[in-house]
């Protein structure tokens, strides 16, 4: 799941909005939270590029090819608490660059 729509509204505002969203994606997929409650998860895109021995590794691994936006590297975005995790299962590709990027 990925937050794509936030807006802050009054109670009585929120079956409008929810039928106004329900324009563009489906009604299950819309959740409905108190601004106190709600819990907003930071992420990191992972980049790797010189890497193209590796790419069926990458690809096999959740990175896509020129991914979110990022031209002429294997990407993956991941929670940031998963970065070293996810830079540790790179240490064995041989002369790949590997660089963090945030949301543009």
């Amino acid at each position: 799941m990925e937050q794509a729509w936030t807006r802050e509204i009054n109670e009585g505002e929120v079956e409008e909005e929810k039928n106004t969203v329900a324009q563009w994606i489906d009604e299950k997929c819309i959740v409905v939270e108190q601004a106190n409650t709600m819990k907003i998860e930071p992420y990191y895109y992972l980049c790797v590029s010189n890497c193209y021995d590796h790419r069926d590794y990458l690809k096999e691994n959740g990175f896509r090819w020129n991914g979110y936006g990022v031209k002429k590297a294997w990407v993956k975005k991941i929670p940031t608490q998963s970065l070293q995790k996810e830079e540790a299962k790179l240490l064995h590709l041989a002369n790949i660059k590997v660089k963090v990027a945030t949301k543009k």
